[in-house]
């Protein structure tokens, strides 16, 4: 049902901008009216959209089981070779910087989709979370591949596995 509802306002924000740009095409008398018209329709139709994502990620959010700390280790990272409190601050810097709820979290939530997906480009708090994970990069000494972290997962082993090698060597 949700799926049928995201579409319907995804055609209905394409008719707007389709229908604003037909308008605008055929010189109409007074072009800065429409102009700013389409413009408006746009906004409204980003809006929308965003909206509509960031209510879907809360009810995902919402919608699973809460597990704590201790449970998150113990499920996910048990057979792993990384320390449960580092594990743990990473898990609590990313949901701090995105502002949701650390019992929440899975390792295969998706930065821009389950992670910071509230909005339809880009949100600022995955731009906070780009800084912060950069700083503690530089203060770890090492060179992290921010573009290809897709999961939570892949942002907790990045550092450790890093973390790790650079321990050994």
């Amino acid at each position: 049902m949700k799926n049928n509802r995201t579409t319907a306002l995804i055609a209905m924000f394409l008719l707007a901008v389709v229908g604003g740009a037909a308008i605008f095409v055929m010189s109409p008398p007074q072009p800065r009216l429409w102009g700013g018209l389409l413009v408006l329709a746009v906004g409204l139709g980003v809006s929308v959209v965003s909206y509509m994502r960031k209510r879907n990620t809360a009810r995902m959010l919402t919608a699973r089981e809460s597990i704590s700390d201790a449970e998150i280790y113990r499920r996910f990272y048990f057979n792993s070779s990384f320390d449960a409190a580092q594990v743990q601050e990473l898990w609590h810097e990313v949901a701090n910087a995105l502002g949701l709820p650390v019992d929440k979290l899975r390792p295969t939530d998706r930065f821009g989709s389950e992670l910071g997906g509230k909005h339809l480009i880009t949100t600022d708090d995955l731009d906070v979370l780009a800084d912060v994970a950069r700083r503690r990069a530089k203060r770890c000494g090492l060179v992290i591949d921010l573009p290809h972290m897709q999961t939570l997962d892949d942002y907790v082993r990045a550092f450790l596995s890093d973390q790790r090698a650079e321990e050994h060597r």
